[in-house]
């Protein structure tokens, strides 16, 4: 869905239109890295997750030698948690997500997923959490409407 036909984030009434962010392109690793910066950027969130690939080396079913082994990439995943101070008195916000391929592709990001309890009805979740994740749709919205800003980060050595 393009950014301009996205859902409102005041209008989201329901727990399963608020955990689901659909984008309107596909974002590679880098993409999804850039856009998670773009939300500490611009929320002042803090981010910590997982990127994770199936690789393959080789031919389980070769018989003979072969020259060159061939290398297949296979599924990619990325998960993670993104954590908001709020002013003292209302707290924290902790919220997870996992980034969500688009349909019929196991590599690629087409959206962002964040897992709550099965049964969970919104009025439950607390209200920072409930914000958060508003606002994550909202500047979702931002980001794709923008051009996908490169974000600059910097480069910590923990050597």
């Amino acid at each position: 869905m393009p950014p301009s036909q996205a859902q409102s984030p005041s209008k989201l009434e329901t727990l399963a239109e608020l955990t689901k962010i659909e984008f309107p392109n596909v974002l590679d690793r880098s993409g999804a890295e850039n856009l998670l910066a773009y939300f500490c950027r611009e929320l002042r969130v803090s981010t910590s997750f997982i990127y994770q690939e199936i690789v393959n080396l080789g031919d389980r079913l070769a018989i003979d030698k072969c020259e060159t082994v061939r290398q297949d990439h296979g599924t990619e995943k990325l998960d993670g948690d993104l954590t908001r101070r709020f002013a003292e008195k209302r707290g924290l916000a902790f919220v997870q997500f996992s980034f969500t391929h688009p349909k019929g592709r196991y590599r690629g990001f087409g959206g962002l997923f964040f897992p709550t309890i099965p049964g969970y009805k919104l009025e439950y979740l607390p209200r920072e959490q409930v914000e958060t994740m508003r606002d994550l749709h909202r500047l979702t919205i931002a980001y794709f409407s923008n051009g996908c800003p490169p974000v600059i980060r910097e480069q910590v050595n923990n050597d």
